[in-house]
């Protein structure tokens, strides 16, 4: 369910109920913010307090949220920069309230590369973050006191669907017989990884982080694809994906990569990339949008790589 599922002014006024029943304040001014394809997101100023209240008529939201809370938490322990967490419920839609951390989002900072070294410097020490089990449900409350967990080998293959969304590719003309052959290889032999699961941002990008006047990171939002997994990969793959190759090289740095390991890391960033971007593929194919599907057609076939 999309956030545009509740009218505006139904919106509005559940976000007056929740100011004056939850923070059990008037608030001064009430405003929606842009972004929130899967929630609505409003800035509520109350006092000199400023609050950012997101929530989704869908009540099965709820667990989605608490997993989100749970990974700021996590990353809040070791001084990250995250926002605070102020109130999770719903009355009768669930609902997240934080405070706002001012700043301007990274789309629109100046220093753009700077911004990115930093990131990939953040990315990094969430890493550093260990976690039981793998995929989103890692971060749930049954899945934390559980006493067995998922296999590597099932997370790759139950959970992100990897041969499944491979085969599906295929059939739509969207792989070349070698690189659909290379992809199954790379998969075969990450089922043999025995690596410990770590916490990843799942959308470590520019429009989710806020930067300070002194061009420094103060916030890291948007955690709603939060999830666990073997280091690096999952999150480089969605962090690199539409950068130039200037901001692409500036993030790496930052996360500590070397030219060696980027080499290294290619088959494995690759097949994560398209694995990620799978889901969109086939929704255009569903729709019948032929041009789309061509556009796609030629990033899997690596068309936009300008290198020899």
């Amino acid at each position: 369910m999309t956030a545009s599922k509740l009218s505006a002014r139904a919106a509005r006024g559940y976000v007056e109920h929740l100011v004056k029943t939850v923070v059990r304040r008037e608030p001064k001014t009430i405003r929606r913010r842009g972004g929130g394809l899967t929630n609505f997101v409003y800035q509520v100023d109350v006092g000199d307090e400023s609050l950012i209240l997101r929530f989704h008529p869908d009540p099965h939201k709820l667990p989605l949220f608490k997993r989100e809370r749970r990974a700021i938490t996590l990353a809040r322990d070791i001084e990250l920069p995250v926002p605070e967490v102020l109130h999770i419920g719903a009355d009768p839609h669930p609902f997240m309230l934080m405070r706002n951390v001012r700043g301007t989002v990274g789309t629109h900072v100046l220093d753009r590369l700077g911004t990115l070294r930093q990131m990939g410097e953040i990315t990094s020490r969430i890493h550093r973050i260990r976690m039981r089990s793998y995929g989103h449900a890692a971060l749930d409350e049954a899945r934390l006191r559980a006493s067995r967990h998922p296999s590597w080998r099932a997370h790759l293959e139950n959970d992100v669907q990897a041969s499944e969304r491979i085969t599906q590719l295929e059939r739509l003309g969207m792989l070349l017989p070698d690189n659909a052959k290379k992809m199954r290889r790379t998969v075969s032999h990450m089922c043999t990884w025995r690596r410990n699961p770590v916490l990843h941002h799942g959308d470590m990008r520019l429009k989710n982080v806020i930067v300070n006047p002194a061009a420094k990171i103060v916030a890291i939002i948007d955690w709603e694809n939060c999830t666990s997994s073997v280091p690096a990969l999952w999150d480089l793959s969605i962090a690199l994906h539409d950068l130039s190759i200037d901001e692409k090289q500036a993030f790496l740095q930052g996360y500590g990569y070397s030219p060696r390991e980027l080499t290294r890391s290619i088959p494995y960033l690759r097949l994560f990339n398209a694995l990620n971007y799978a889901p969109f593929i086939f929704a255009a194919a569903q729709r019948g949008e032929k041009a789309a599907l061509g556009w796609h057609r030629a990033r899997m076939a690596g068309d936009f790589n300008l290198y020899p």
